[in-house]
C-alpha cells in the first residue's frame, strides 16, 4: 500500500481472500471517501469471489473512483451481478 499525493495505490500479492479483503476494506475506511483508489490484482495468482464481493460493497460507499487493474473477465462479470458499474479504468488481463 502506497501514500502519497494522487490516488492511494493497494497492490494484491498472491491470493485474495477474505483475510486479504477485510484488510484492503478495512484501509479504504481510513482514507477520504473522496480520495481516489487504485487496487492492482494483478499479480494475485488467485481471486475468491467471495473476497471480490466483500471489496465490492466497500467500493459502493465510496465517492471518487476506485479503479480495479488485472481483472480476470470473470472477476469482471461477477461485479457486475454485484451491481459495481465497471468503467474503462477497469483494466482487464488473460488467464495466463
Amino acid at each position: 500500500m502506497t501514500d502519497g499525493d494522487g490516488p492511494f495505490k493497494i497492490r494484491i500479492d498472491g491470493r485474495l481472500d477474505m483475510c486479504t479483503a477485510g484488510s484492503i476494506v478495512e484501509r479504504m475506511r481510513q482514507i477520504p471517501v473522496d480520495r481516489e483508489i487504485v487496487i492492482d490484482l494483478a499479480p494475485s495468482a488467485q481471486c475468491d469471489l467471495v473476497a471480490l464481493s466483500h471489496i465490492a460493497k466497500a467500493i459502493e460507499h465510496r465517492s471518487a473512483p476506485v479503479r480495479l487493474l488485472g481483472l480476470l473477465g470473470h472477476d469482471a462479470r461477477i461485479l457486475k451481478y454485484l451491481g459495481v458499474e465497471l468503467t474503462s479504468s477497469v483494466e482487464m488481463r488473460s488467464r495466463g
